[in-house]
């Protein structure tokens, strides 16, 4: 629930700059609107976001009100979360941008322009994150601490949406050359659409949870061994004094964990748009007989994303209820939680566009008046849903506040009905476990010590 509030306050910003930069940008013209200068615009908003965001993440994180229990003090804390996802909402916007831009007025096929943003975003933020300075500002940016350059430098780990939106606009356009060809009926399109969807989703689900759970154990792995050949490394240069560059496999495999670590990222981004793109594509077209959400009137917008918050809530909460012990269950359960969440950001910013857009162009038909009008109108809106989304964030942080105080009376009051049973049993089992192993050493010791004797 919180995340979900951060991440529309931070999309609502990230759409408010890019309006800011529009304005600036266009002046009075009419027919300023083209994919080149609105390329030229997403640039300038994702600069300026850049440019912004670290020093007011700080300010935020530095005011006498960020650990306080009033309003004032939940709107700190949202402002704090808020401020570092604009970035990748602008990044995002930036590549969608781009492959327009690039598709439309240059003439790129998709299946070109596609797979090369797709593989040069990620290998650019993997670069960035392999730099040592970036990786300790991230380490440091975990508990919230750290100067502004360190702010700065943590910038690259917010680029992972674009990268998921990167992956998914190349997935998406395969699967559009499979229902394009399907048939020339509305109808019949929009149901055969929904079950390539369908099947789509279930493919990814599962190649995409395996894909996690086996990028675990590797890494695991390759953490391992750059641990172990850095000890011996530190081990044969220690008597000679002499400090040594690191090891070509550390190196690469420094290299594969970053490369990973996007790759893994954004594909937990193409899960959370296929699972976005089988309700959408069900609701709109079969349902509502709207070919998108575009083409559907805002109030159609926010019972779609009413019933999606509902469902979201309530799968979100069976999934954190029960407690997946292995790794694939565990993968799962956050790539489920994860899904579900952002399809409830992206369908209630479906119902923001749609609603602002109308009012804008209903105020600007009846009442003709200048950019500046239609700017502020922007702003106000953006307003009204940052005080909305922060009363709501302040009634969630009260909620929890209450839920932990009365977890804690009652522990206080009956310790051993709530004691956790389970993992003591579980350390039991390890020193039980250890016991033997030593039994077993001592007696493979001793059959040994008597074949000798023998």
């Amino acid at each position: 629930m919180l995340l979900c509030l951060a991440c529309g306050c931070a999309w609502m910003s990230a759409q408010a700059m890019f309006e800011v930069a529009c304005r600036c940008l266009r002046g009075e013209s009419t027919r300023w609107y083209s994919n080149g200068n609105l390329l030229v615009a997403r640039s300038l908003a994702a600069s300026v976001l850049a440019l912004l965001v670290p020093p007011l993440a700080l300010a935020a994180q530095k005011s006498r009100y960020i650990n306080g229990h009033s309003r004032l003090s939940a709107f700190m804390q949202l402002l704090k979360k808020a401020l570092p996802m604009t970035i990748g909402w602008a990044w995002k916007d930036l590549l969608a941008q781009l492959t327009r831009w690039s598709e439309e007025d240059k003439g790129v096929p998709p299946y070109v322009i596609r797979p090369v943003i797709a593989v040069g975003i990620t290998v650019y933020v993997a670069s960035l994150l392999h730099i040592p300075q970036v990786k300790a500002a991230l380490k440091e940016g975990q508990h919230s601490q750290g100067t502004l350059l360190q702010r700065y430098l943590c910038l690259s780990g917010s680029y992972m949406l674009a990268v998921g939106y990167s992956y998914n606009q190349f997935v998406r356009y395969l699967v559009m050359l499979v229902t394009d060809e399907i048939s020339e009926d509305a109808e019949i399109y929009a149901i055969l659409h929904v079950v390539v969807q369908a099947f789509y989703f279930s493919a990814i689900s599962v190649a995409i949870s395996r894909t996690t759970t086996w990028w675990s154990a590797r890494e695991d792995g390759l953490i391992h061994d750059m641990e172990v050949r850095e000890r011996h490394r530190e081990t044969s240069n220690k008597p000679n004094k002499i400090k040594s560059h690191p090891d070509s496999h550390i190196v690469m495999d420094g290299v594969q964990i970053e490369l990973g670590e996007v790759f893994v990222h954004g594909l937990a981004f193409v899960y959370a748009w296929g699972l976005y793109d089988l309700l959408q594509s069900f609701f709109f077209p079969v349902l509502m007989s709207c070919p998108s959400w575009k083409t559907c009137d805002f109030r159609k917008n926010f019972l779609f994303a009413l019933i999606v918050t509902i469902v979201s809530f309530i799968f979100t909460g069976l999934e954190r209820s029960a407690k997946k012990k292995t790794k694939a269950g565990q993968s799962a359960q956050l790539l489920i939680t994860t899904a579900l969440s952002l399809t409830c950001i992206w369908s209630w910013s479906n119902f923001y566009s749609t609603i602002l857009s109308r009012f804008t162009s209903t105020w600007t038909r009846l009442y003709p008046s200048n950019v500046l009008t239609v700017l502020g109108w922007h702003l106000f809106f953006t307003l009204v849903a940052w005080l909305f989304m922060s009363a709501l964030y302040y009634k969630e942080l009260d909620r929890l506040r209450i839920a932990r105080r009365t977890r804690e009376e009652l522990n206080q009051q009956h310790p051993l009905e709530h004691m956790d049973l389970e993992g003591i049993l579980e350390e039991i089992q390890v020193e039980a476990d250890e016991q033997t192993h030593k039994q077993d050493s001592l007696t493979v010791t001793t059959v040994a010590n008597h074949l000798e004797q023998i």
